[in-house]
């Protein structure tokens, strides 16, 4: 069995992260509601958005994965008690047998310690109890079912009216779960009514919950340097303990631990000086027999392969920023841009939007990366992604209205729904 390896090329270390992620000699269950779920049970989360100008980043980043995919998928998976929703880097759909290792998190939120947490919640808590209350005796209810009792008019998608606060809040400390979405709003539940039965409610302890976060890793993104999984089902950048499952000193044990068991062997990758990386033995041990992919995948800004932009940066030499949160004067290109990978190389990015009213699907702006290979075949296989992508949105036609490649467009559009 491999114990070590001094280096491994560029072009390995993508093979085993773009099969980690499903884009790479994927193959889904025959049943579609069991693909999705065998989906997720991999990667570990999907996350949520509220971004709607094409589906959702949490359809999208199935659909990426098994373009049999649609969004009613995932309302069957949820009330069908498959996967529950809670904060992992973000909030996301969570597998539900990882359910148990998310209670840590959610008894912190018990006794929050941040002054954002508390100053919301000293504002809401007097009515916790009634909302909950309420709840127990109608059954699952929405923010809307509750009058709103604010002083004020609401300054912004944070300020919510303080039932919300009450319900986002016992909803964080797992005093409430989310049931299901109806048109995108959360319907909460106690967790005894939407939990299926058998579902394993114990508490880990902090080095259980650990090693479970180094396998979920280690599984998912194929390969990882410390920094990298210390992200991983953590918020971007936070320090604040009430959001973290466990210390870096658990994490920390828990990597040893998985490589003197032999279930990770740790390497270093070339050209990059971040560190040693540590991946599965199994995974090194086939990666140099396999030959990557030509697929082309047209990826969310939110999908599990690049929302973590430096890494994306460091091992796949792509920057990344999505550019709606970018007042509009200052965007490089576009608000909603996908990027698109052909193989194991970002090859560019699509500024995208779906005109439902007339179901085409808008290429605002295409741009080709300087060193994308136009060759073998590829312009034909991101017409047919692109034509799929369409579909999936509802869409019975595609334009391009800029670009910065006039020849492959010109090539493109020969090929695109009309």
């Amino acid at each position: 069995m491999i114990k070590r390896i001094e280096k491994l090329s560029r072009e390995d270390a993508r093979k085993i992260i773009l099969q980690a992620q499903l884009l790479y000699k994927y193959k889904p269950a025959r049943d579609i509601t069991e693909a999705a779920a065998g989906t997720i049970g991999h990667l570990g989360y999907i996350q949520i958005d509220t971004i709607a100008v094409v589906e959702r980043a949490h359809q999208h980043i199935f659909w990426s994965r098994d373009e049999r995919f649609s969004p009613k998928i995932l309302d069957t998976l949820q009330r069908g008690g498959r996967v529950f929703e809670y904060w992992t880097h973000a909030m996301s759909y969570v597998p539900m047998e990882d359910y148990r290792y998310y209670l840590p998190r959610m008894q912190n939120f018990l006794n929050a310690k941040n002054p954002w947490f508390v100053n919301r919640y000293e504002k809401s808590k007097q009515l916790a109890d009634s909302v909950l209350a309420r709840i127990r005796a109608e059954g699952a209810l929405g923010a809307r079912d509750f009058e709103n009792n604010r002083d004020v008019k609401s300054t912004g998608w944070w300020d919510w009216k303080p039932a919300k606060d009450a319900l986002e809040f016992l909803f964080w400390q797992g005093k409430l779960m989310i049931a299901a979405r109806d048109k995108f709003q959360k319907i909460y539940d106690l967790p005894e009514r939407v939990l299926p039965e058998g579902i394993d409610t114990s508490h880990p302890g902090e080095e259980e919950t650990a090693l479970f976060i180094a396998r979920r890793a280690l599984r998912s993104l194929g390969l990882f340097t410390r920094k990298d999984a210390g992200k991983y089902l953590h918020p971007e950048g936070t320090r604040d303990s009430d959001m973290r499952a466990c210390s870096p000193e658990a994490m920390e044990a828990a990597y040893n631990k998985l490589i003197e068991m032999n279930e990770a062997v740790l390497l270093s990758v070339e050209s990059d000086d971040s560190g040693s990386y540590l991946v599965n033995p199994a995974q090194l041990a086939k990666t140099g027999r396999s030959r990557i992919s030509d697929d082309v995948h047209l990826l969310s800004p939110f999908d599990n392969l690049v929302i973590k932009r430096e890494r994306l940066s460091r091992l796949f030499d792509f920057d990344y920023t999505i550019e709606c949160y970018v007042p509009a004067p200052k965007r490089q290109f576009g608000y909603f841009v996908l990027p698109v990978i052909y193989g194991s190389n970002f090859i560019g990015r699509m500024d995208v939007k779906a005109e439902r009213k007339t179901k085409t699907l808008l290429i605002q702006n295409l741009v080709k990366e300087k060193s994308a290979d136009t060759g073998n075949g590829m312009i034909e296989k991101l017409a047919g992604k692109i034509n799929s992508f369409a579909r999936f949105n509802g869409c019975e036609k595609v334009m391009i209205l800029k670009n910065n490649d006039k020849k492959l467009v010109k090539h493109l559009q020969s090929l695109l729904i009309k």
